[in-house]
């Protein structure tokens, strides 16, 4: 999060950064604690609708959206999603 920024602004925030999509509507779910490389990493879960995704030059920390229908059964194997998508599960 960036100083001043609520959570539900960094959620939309890197959302956008990362994938190009602007959120048009963003819900809470919950929140879960993960041990990370530098100590206690706490992540908030969100469900979000997507007004549009704009197709971007930098993706910051990610390579761009990735569409699909369904979650891979391996995903804690599959190398195509970043560790962060993994730790959930």
């Amino acid at each position: 999060m960036e100083e001043g920024e609520s959570a539900d602004e960094a959620a939309k925030r890197e959302v956008f950064e990362e994938t190009g999509a602007d959120i048009d509507q963003l819900h809470y779910i919950g929140q879960y604690k993960v041990i990370g490389r530098s100590g206690l990493i706490i992540k908030n879960v969100y469900f979000a609708t997507i007004n549009r995704i704009t197709q971007k030059d930098d993706y910051m920390e990610t390579n761009g959206p990735i569409f699909i229908q369904y979650l891979p059964k391996n995903i804690k194997t599959y190398e195509k999603y970043s560790f962060l998508m993994k730790d959930m599960y």
